[in-house]
């Protein structure tokens, strides 16, 4: 929505700024090349915009139906909210575990991969 897009542009403004200030010898590393910049300020902005605009949405409608969910069965039986109560975190962690799993390293490579791609992209044109 609009509050991911406002935070997604005062954050690539406050890096730019932050990139503006560097001394020169910094661009002078080569993991510090011009495109590799470009793509760290777009990937790294667009990580902020979906963790805070569609992901935290989407954990938020999850963890109140799991909460309503324990809330309806203790109403109905409360052996079965107790049961309920009692597996969730299971549920949790699993969840979790499975997510830094699938995460990892991948992100890392991928983030590499990009800044190569943008480095090669920015000096050939």
């Amino acid at each position: 929505g609009i509050a991911g897009e406002n935070l997604t542009f005062r954050i690539r403004q406050s890096l730019m700024r932050a990139l503006l200030k560097m001394p020169i010898f910094f661009f002078d590393r080569e993991e510090n090349k011009s495109g590799a910049l470009v793509t760290m300020l777009e990937t790294h902005a667009a990580a902020v915009k979906n963790a805070s605009g569609s992901m935290l949405g989407t954990a938020t409608q999850s963890a109140s139906a799991g909460v309503l969910a324990i809330i309806i069965s203790i109403a109905f039986s409360w052996k079965l909210g107790l049961i309920l109560s009692l597996t969730a975190p299971l549920y949790i962690i699993g969840y979790a575990a499975e997510t830094l799993f699938l995460q990892g390293e991948s992100d890392e490579q991928l983030l590499g991969g990009y800044q190569e791609s943008g480095s090669i992209v920015s000096e050939a044109v």
